[in-house]
């Protein structure tokens, strides 16, 4: 399995109180990340294109993250990201695009290329917004107090 994962930037909100905005048109993708983050502590909101998204940043809390696939019917990937950077509430707000193809998207933060590993997944989601508990990437509980 090809597995590819790039962070451009240092992106990290420290805020573990955001949820984490997941934009995908496959059901079985969608549902396995939101399970997978909010089995690390995370709290997850899905929706199933980029028309979509926009209504659910209406209703959430201002997320803390976006991870954002391209190719989507009624709105994709593209549109939302033009839409989402345009507004300055959201211009701080880390994206990392979860895609199958070949990308050139500027004002994201990151991208993961599908077929994704968890771990790998959980490495950049962490890196870039470090779960409740974590400091850093690392278990707070085992720090030195």
């Amino acid at each position: 399995m090809e597995v590819c994962l790039l962070v451009v930037g240092e992106a990290v909100n420290g805020d573990a109180t955001k949820p984490i905005l997941i934009v995908e048109d496959d059901l079985d993708i969608r549902d396995a990340l939101q399970e997978i983050l909010e089995d690390e502590g995370y709290q997850a909101f899905a929706a199933a294109n980029g028309a979509e998204a926009l209504e659910v940043l209406d209703r959430v809390p201002k997320p803390g993250l976006v991870l954002l696939d391209l190719m989507m019917p009624v709105m994709d990937g593209y549109q939302f990201l033009e839409v989402f950077r345009a507004n300055p509430e959201f211009a701080d707000i880390p994206v990392v695009v979860v895609t199958a193809g070949i990308l050139v998207v500027p004002g994201i933060t990151g991208f993961i290329k599908k077929p994704f590993d968890t771990a790998q997944l959980l490495r950049m989601v962490n890196k870039l917004f470090p779960a409740p508990g974590l400091t850093n990437g690392r278990d707070a509980r085992s720090a030195p107090g």
